[in-house]
């Protein structure tokens, strides 16, 4: 068997976000569960034509969390029923980030009952040639640590043999919230984020 060397390489590679998603809630409170219906489809309604004339492809809003159930309060060490809760989440995917901040604050003075932000999160709608990238600066890495071994015990380092990418290192999640950026109208982050990927590379040394 020729000796060998096992090295791990990582590379990483910054990327801008190009889209958002838009995390909304509503819930309205009735003393009637047809009444909470009735009120929260209107208001779901209303959301959904701002996200739509806000630049928002209906084929990127999702409910999410649809609910009727009664609600419940604890009063004096007692559980009192305020009426009935009904509302569904919606997410927004929006491609762009030029309109984001008209279509937050078209949302948020339009005066929908029962609305509220849960956040946004930024990302990049195709990291693929990031993470082709940051798997050639991984290979390169690797490569580097293997000549440096190879020249410490005084051999020549030869061929790679393997190669293998470690499970969860390349990937284009969510970008993390990193440079501000002041909008027209709701100053927002849009962020800047990291594609990293790591392998691990056997080479033969001669």
């Amino acid at each position: 068997m020729n000796p060998s060397v096992t090295v791990t390489g990582q590379g990483r590679v910054k990327i801008a976000a190009d889209q958002v998603a838009v995390d909304l809630a509503i819930e309205i409170v009735r003393s009637e569960a047809s009444q909470a219906f009735e009120a929260a489809a209107g208001s779901a309604t209303t959301v959904l034509a701002l996200l739509a004339d806000g630049g928002v492809d209906s084929r990127s809003v999702r409910t999410t969390n649809m609910h009727l159930a009664p609600k419940l309060s604890w009063q004096d060490g007692q559980e009192r029923m305020l009426g009935f809760s009904c509302g569904q989440g919606l997410l927004a995917v929006l491609q762009g980030l030029s309109g984001l901040s008209r279509l937050l604050s078209s949302v948020a003075t339009a005066g929908v009952e029962g609305v509220r932000f849960n956040g946004l999160v930024f990302s990049a709608a195709d990291p693929a040639q990031a993470q082709q990238q940051a798997r050639a600066l991984a290979i390169a890495d690797a490569k580097n640590k293997a000549e440096h071994y190879a020249q410490l015990v005084g051999r020549q380092l030869g061929q790679a043999i393997s190669v293998s990418e470690i499970p969860g290192s390349a990937g284009g999640g969510p970008i993390t919230m990193m440079r501000a950026a002041s909008l027209a109208d709701m100053p927002v982050a849009p962020g800047e984020g990291e594609v990293d990927a790591k392998v691990e590379v056997v080479y033969e040394i001669d």
